[in-house]
């Protein structure tokens, strides 16, 4: 046996034992998807990066505000194909527009988010978005990419996460494909729900139409918005039957909306 077949015989060893490794963390419900966490296992990394965020910015104190986030939220996620998530739902006291979804079941909006949107059902909408991330399980996908990667790269065993959960997430971004995939089962929840599907897309526009000639929001940074991503949302609920029965908004989305904004003005003169 040649030198050159022998080197070509131990690749393809190496690759088979690779992928035998791989198949106890392989998913092939929906594609083919990665990922090293058990359910208890995101949960406890979700519970520990939320922690550090917590630690980083403060939460909304009014229980008016928080009582109305964690409902919502709830009302979305129980339509959800939920393999076991405990969802929790918390308004971060920050100006900036951002929704934050953790793995296991932690999301966060802020106070500027809350403030920007037009009406309840565009609050729907990103959380029914965030929600879609938490099921779809894209940050310990993520997560288990990275991981892997320094495997390959490496050739050491699967690292512990690194120190700094939160900075970890944070870098890594969702793809494209996370991004529609949540685009579409955003737009499924809202609908069983019973909130009229458009509101995700008016969010969307809003966003785009008030920071065109500005520094982006940091949900627009982290969530990339390309025109036809807008266009193919507005095309997923272009055939359902809609009518009036669908809801927009609410009173006490609004009644929420004037207790921030009334909180971001005592601290504005503080």
């Amino acid at each position: 046996m040649t030198t050159r077949r022998l080197e070509g015989l131990i690749a393809a060893l190496g690759l088979v034992t690779v992928i035998f490794m791989l198949l106890p963390y392989l998913d092939f419900s929906e594609g083919v998807h990665l990922n090293f966490y058990s359910m208890s296992e995101e949960r406890q990394l979700g519970k520990a990066a939320a922690q550090q965020l917590e630690s980083r910015f403060r939460l909304v104190a009014e229980s008016p505000a928080q009582a109305y986030l964690q409902q919502l939220g709830a009302k979305i996620a129980s339509v959800a194909n939920n393999p076991g998530f405990k969802f929790e739902f918390h308004v971060l006291d920050s100006p900036a527009v951002n929704a934050i979804a953790l793995p296991g079941g932690f999301i966060y909006v802020t106070r500027g988010l809350v403030l920007e949107a037009q009406n309840e059902g565009e609050l729907a909408g990103v959380l029914a978005h965030e929600i879609a991330h938490v099921i779809s399980r894209h940050g310990t996908e993520r997560l288990s990419h990275d991981r892997f990667i320094g495997l390959v790269t490496s050739l050491g065993g699967l690292a512990s996460p690194l120190p700094d959960l939160l900075t970890n997430l944070e870098r890594l971004s969702y793809s494209r494909g996370d991004e529609m995939r949540s685009d579409d089962l955003a737009v499924g929840y809202l609908y069983q729900s019973g909130y009229h599907p458009e509101a995700l897309a008016t969010f969307f526009d809003l966003l785009l139409r008030i920071h065109k000639d500005a520094r982006l929001p940091e949900f627009l940074s982290t969530h990339p918005l390309p025109a036809d991503r807008i266009v193919r949302v507005r095309g997923l609920f272009s055939t359902w039957p809609l009518d009036d029965h669908w809801i927009r908004d609410s009173a006490l989305f609004h009644e929420v909306q004037a207790l921030l904004r009334a909180k971001a003005s005592e601290s504005q003169k503080k």
